[in-house]
């Protein structure tokens, strides 16, 4: 037992309750010191240590790093842990008749959402039926009914486990019910079905880079950002060079890049800047320019911020210019200067 005196109130705790009650006090001491800790966080320790196996399935699952996720489960010892947790995997995965198949008939799983995709009824894909339960999600979601959303979107999710709207929008919901560790879960499972679909969907970055700057971890904030800026780059008949000088030099420096010849595609941006002055194009040859120092080290980052800065200026809404500023950023390990660019970024290309 453990007695907790507060003002005129005693209160005693069993050992259940006093561990809940220690882990309060630090995550209002970690709020003061402006960290957060949450699930997320703590798995984004043991994904980063990588010392605990099964900790580390834990993390690569909860991240939508199923590929790494998958052999690493088998790396643990077999027990109904492990077989819940990689049922769950390859449920998520889109694999859900296979998944399903890893837990016996009339056994109730231990973990909470795999016995929710049990109940749901997960299994072999049905998009017609995902898609009606997510307009209802959208519906509720409109009238401020979070909890609601939610439980349709999740109806969505067993329907078809490989749909990534319904996951990114379940993310909405949790970002609004203030638990951020599930958002950033059902954020990262919206960005890996979305690359594993090719699909174009912008709103899957933007949101879990939106859960780690709610987390406060600026630093992995980033990627996504940056990615969700770079799907806002369009084909701009202004970014085309009048000069063709100009122009030509800008394809001898692209294809010496191509062949990681950075010095020689730095000289040829600089050439075609010459001849091309200032006009919205020039954007494109100072961040061509500014890739070229940064990323291969030709020990010019104060040349190629600014480059990145000019072209920012030159033309606001190209998202190149402020995609290479944030990586200068970065290098520098300005986390929270980068996420600050590539949000601007954001707002002004859209």
């Amino acid at each position: 037992k453990c007695i907790y005196r507060d003002s005129e109130t005693i209160v005693m705790f069993n050992k259940y309750q006093k561990d809940a009650f220690i882990r309060q006090l630090d995550a209002e001491l970690a709020a003061e010191r402006g960290e957060i800790v949450c699930e997320a966080t703590e798995l984004l320790k043991a994904r980063d240590a990588a010392t605990n196996k099964l900790q580390l399935a834990k993390a690569l699952v909860f991240f939508a790093e199923f590929e790494k996720a998958l052999p690493s489960i088998d790396q643990c010892p077999s027990n109904p842990e492990t077989t819940e947790l990689k049922a769950l995997c390859l449920i998520e995965m889109g694999r859900g008749v296979e998944g399903k198949s890893l837990v016996p008939a009339g056994l109730v799983p231990l973990d909470a959402e795999l016995r929710a995709y049990i109940d749901g009824g997960v299994g072999t894909p049905n998009q017609a039926a995902a898609d009606k339960h997510r307009e209802t999600g959208n519906t509720l979601f409109q009238q401020g009914e979070y909890a609601k959303a939610a439980d349709a979107y999740k109806k969505a999710i067993c329907a078809c486990s490989t749909c990534y709207k319904s996951y990114c929008n379940l993310s909405s919901c949790y970002i609004n019910m203030g638990d951020l560790s599930k958002a950033l879960k059902y954020a990262c499972r919206s960005v890996y079905h979305v690359e594993k679909s090719g699909a174009s969907y912008q709103r899957a970055y933007t949101r879990k880079g939106e859960c780690w700057v709610h987390l406060r971890i600026p630093k992995e904030a980033g990627p996504p950002l940056k990615t969700a800026l770079r799907m806002l780059k369009k084909d701009d008949p202004s970014l085309r060079l009048t000069n063709p000088q100009a122009e030509r030099l800008k394809e001898e420096g692209n294809e010496y890049y191509k062949v990681k010849q950075w010095e020689d595609a730095a000289a040829r941006y600089s050439m075609a800047l010459n001849n091309e002055g200032n006009s919205p194009a020039a954007a494109v040859l100072l961040s061509n320019r500014a890739a070229a120092y940064l990323i291969k080290g030709l020990a010019k980052h104060d040349d190629g911020m600014h480059d990145a800065q000019c072209a920012i200026k030159l033309r606001p809404t190209y998202p190149m210019g402020y995609i290479r500023k944030a990586e200068f950023q970065m290098l520098n390990e300005d986390w929270q200067g980068s996420v600050e660019t590539l949000n601007l970024g954001l707002k002004m290309c859209a």
